[in-house]
């Protein structure tokens, strides 16, 4: 088992690899050779990754499979800015992830699938539902980023199960609008009607 834990956030999140199975090599004192490489683990779900590493320059081309991530735990890296609590939901994705660097810039393309299921968030401030779905699924995703460029094809969108509540306020607003914080401090309710402003 592998735990890996960041204190940088509040609460500190703490990440385990249990059933951990690595596969390496051989490995080249030549670091422009690519090091064959084999993982399976479990983090919440099964995790598996297949695919070479060239250390240097960074090149990475691998087939990704994670089932099964709760998001849950993820929380407070979001706490600071956004109005809204993850309170269930997993992740999943099976694809393709090459990533190479090129005069410091680091190129990632990634194609395959991704979704969300069981997504439950509550409101920050009262703790009511705000947002929920049952499954939502990208299929045939081409995500790539150059720098600070990014190019992204969601492919094709399904959505099943949706659950909102969406509040238009008096002055025009979606309650939508208020999930991201304008400042740190800020907290603003998701799911209570605002007062009119005279």
């Amino acid at each position: 088992q592998v735990r890996w834990q960041d204190g940088t956030v509040q609460p500190a999140v703490t990440l385990a690899l249990q059933q951990l199975q690595l596969t390496a090599g051989p490995i080249s004192q030549d670091l422009s050779q690519p090091i064959p490489l084999d993982l399976a683990a479990r983090l919440g779900g099964p995790l598996r990754v297949r695919g070479s590493v060239q250390p240097q320059p960074l090149k990475v081309q691998a087939t990704l499979d994670v089932q099964g991530l709760a998001l849950a735990p993820l929380q407070p890296y979001l706490t600071p800015h956004v109005n809204l609590k993850l309170v269930a939901g997993e992740a999943g994705a099976a694809g393709r992830l090459d990533v190479d660097e090129h005069t410091h810039v680091l190129n990632v393309h990634y194609t395959g699938r991704f979704g969300v299921r069981g997504l439950k968030t509550q409101d920050g401030v009262t703790g009511a539902d705000f947002l929920g779905w049952r499954g939502l699924a990208f299929d045939g995703v081409d995500v790539r980023t150059q720098g600070d460029q990014l190019d992204a094809d969601l492919g094709r969108i399904t959505l099943a199960g949706l659950r909102a509540r969406v509040i238009l306020h008096p002055d025009g607003h979606l309650n939508f609008a208020d999930v991201r914080k304008r400042s740190p401090g800020e907290a603003v309710s998701l799911t209570t009607a605002q007062a009119s402003r005279k």
